[in-house]
């Protein structure tokens, strides 16, 4: 299944959540696909949003999270296929975003190692309203005391790689 075009570029990809995946194309195209019968994929949601840089689903792929390369995010409802809400704070390009529906609680790491958090409403918009939210508090982080200066040759210096366990 070929879902990159024109160039072929996927520059972000979700978890596989409730049997959906979400996929960032050519730095701007944002799509989720459904998993169907024998592997097949089908485009469920598209939009554009220029230079994104990750994407996340919700734990019941009922929101789809998108950053960008500003430091801000947008947040859409998937049932409603539209954006439900403007996340403004960040300074420098997210490299993940997550959403924790149940504490109504969106987090985001950016390039610099800066954590920005957002407090969401428990409301919900009206059909074709859009909150904006800016960032709350953040937390730049800092090395232990007993942290080694050197450069390891293991280490891996802002990667873009999100190297959690397995949670299926």
């Amino acid at each position: 299944n070929t879902i990159a075009q024109p160039s072929g570029t996927v520059n972000a990809l979700s978890r596989f959540t409730s049997d959906k995946l979400a996929a960032s194309l050519d730095w701007n195209d944002v799509s989720v696909f459904d998993f169907k019968a024998q592997g097949a994929l089908e485009r469920t949601f598209n939009t554009k949003v220029i230079q994104n840089s990750c994407l996340a689903l919700s734990q019941d792929a009922s929101l789809l999270l998108v950053g960008e390369i500003s430091g801000n995010a947008g947040v859409w409802d998937l049932s409603r296929r539209s954006r439900i809400c403007a996340l403004e704070g960040g300074t420098e390009k997210l490299l993940h975003i997550a959403v924790n529906a149940t504490s109504n609680r969106i987090a985001a790491l950016d390039r610099d190692g800066t954590l920005w958090q957002w407090q969401t409403l428990t409301t919900h918009t009206n059909p074709g309203e859009m909150q904006l939210l800016r960032a709350h508090s953040q937390k730049k982080p800092k090395r232990p005391e007993e942290h080694y200066t050197e450069e390891f040759a293991y280490r891996i210096p802002r990667s873009l790689c999100d190297l959690s366990a397995n949670t299926a």
